[in-house]
């Protein structure tokens, strides 16, 4: 409390070595104010400390702080609680190093507000660990910038969960790695929802197997061969 009696100025030239001795619960207590004042001068291991709360009420300038080796740091409640602001402010390589369990764990708000860039960020395992609601939650635009191999290894259940809207806004290559068995269990209400160009992109292995469950011939029939 007596912390976020400072001025900004003031706390802008407290001595770093004294800064350093600041422990979680005091770092997690201070004002969003106070606390973006300081930002530079707080340790990797006080950074990682932060929770949620703290880390969302960051300035842009001081999320760009928390490096790769910082992000890797974090916890999985604390990545599951970031709000889409401070994620879309994260640098590349930051975003590369948020725990796995942490982002599979992102609200649906969160992931809806996610940006482009904070989409092309997210590497292979990463985006693997998404579910048809997050992923059905993702912008268009955003959809398009997942990493193909990330699209490839999502699980058949997450596949089948895929509405037609996210399904139309992949890319021929994404489309061309979805597994094939959630392919054939897309519901024939999602199959009916898809476009020629998304149908044309499909493999012959996909199309034969969605086949077998009645679902593209009794959706579509001139699919292109």
């Amino acid at each position: 409390n007596e912390l976020n009696m400072l001025s900004t100025a003031v706390a802008a030239k407290l001595d770093t070595s004294g800064i350093g001795g600041l422990n979680s619960a005091v770092l997690n207590g201070l004002s969003s104010t106070l606390l973006n004042s300081l930002g530079s001068k707080l340790s990797t291991s006080q950074l990682q400390s932060l929770g949620s709360t703290q880390l969302n009420s960051l300035t842009t300038s001081s999320a760009q702080l928390i490096s790769s080796a910082i992000a890797q740091g974090l916890s999985i409640n604390t990545v599951l609680g970031l709000n889409s602001a401070v994620l879309n402010a994260l640098l590349t390589s930051a975003v590369g190093g948020l725990n796995t369990s942490g982002i599979a764990g992102l609200s649906t708000a969160t992931i809806a507000g996610l940006t482009t860039t904070l989409a092309a960020s997210l590497n292979s395992a990463q985006v693997q660990v998404l579910t048809s609601t997050q992923l059905n939650s993702l912008s268009t635009n955003a959809l398009g910038k997942l990493s193909t191999s990330g699209v490839g290894g999502l699980s058949s259940t997450t596949v089948s969960g895929l509405n037609s809207n996210t399904l139309n806004a992949l890319t021929s290559s994404q489309m061309q790695q979805l597994n094939t068995s959630g392919i054939a269990g897309l519901a024939s209400t999602t199959v009916a929802g898809l476009g020629s160009g998304v149908l044309n992109n499909l493999t012959s292995s996909q199309i034969a197997l969605d086949r077998k469950s009645t679902r593209l011939n009794s959706s579509h029939t001139d699919i292109s061969r």
